[in-house]
Formats: structure tokens, C-alpha cells, sequence
């Protein structure tokens, strides 16, 4: 039983580290592009996509050697799964419906993205 768990803990960390990866990179990306194109004027900038997830894996990798319980990132990461779910996910799902329902030129959804 023991095994089992262990296997199961290895799979999801493995499958579920590159869902996580790509929607940090994105995140990170638009919020780069967001801040130069503000600071200086300029168009949209791509980052080179080898060094960002280079970059992701060692700031990851030294987390993980440094923590010495897993206790500790698995509840930071249920934490964060489950405020995502309560808070974040409703709202996005009533955007949705409305841009879906009334369109996205409507007054609703405008209304709502304010």
C-alpha cells in the first residue's frame, strides 16, 4: 500500500508538473510583456522559451532540495489548487457564460470586465 501511494505521488508530481510549468511561463511571459511594453514603449518581446523553463526547473529544484518535508509543498499546493477553485474558477466560468450568451461587443460583458 505504501508502494502504491509512493507511485501515485511520483506520477501525479510528474504529470502534473508540466501543466503547471506551461500556465507559469504564459503567466510569466504576458506579465513581462505587459511591464515592457509599458516601461518602454516598445512592442510585444519574446522571451527565449529554453532559458524560462531552465530557469523555472532550477528555482524549483533548489526549492525542493531545500524543503525538507513534503508536507510542506503539497499543502502549499492544495492551498493554492483550492483558492484557484472557490474563488478564481466560479468568476471565470459566469465570464464565460455571459460573453458566450450576450456576446462580446454586449453591455454585460463589458460591465462585468470592469
Amino acid at each position: 500500500l505504501a508502494g502504491f501511494a509512493r507511485l501515485s505521488t511520483g506520477l501525479s508530481i510528474i504529470f502534473g508538473f508540466p501543466l503547471i510549468a506551461n500556465g507559469a511561463r504564459e503567466s510569466f511571459t504576458s506579465l513581462y510583456n505587459a511591464a515592457y511594453v509599458e516601461s518602454i514603449g516598445s512592442h510585444h518581446r519574446n522571451l527565449p522559451r529554453a532559458k524560462l523553463v531552465t530557469v523555472f526547473l532550477v528555482i524549483t529544484s533548489c526549492v525542493a532540495i531545500s524543503i525538507d518535508d513534503v508536507k510542506v509543498a503539497a499543502g502549499l499546493s492544495g492551498a493554492t489548487v483550492g483558492s484557484f477553485l472557490v474563488y478564481i474558477c466560479p468568476s471565470l466560468v459566469y465570464v464565460t457564460i455571459v460573453r458566450k450568451r450576450s456576446g462580446p461587443e454586449s453591455l454585460e460583458y463589458k460591465k462585468i470586465l470592469r
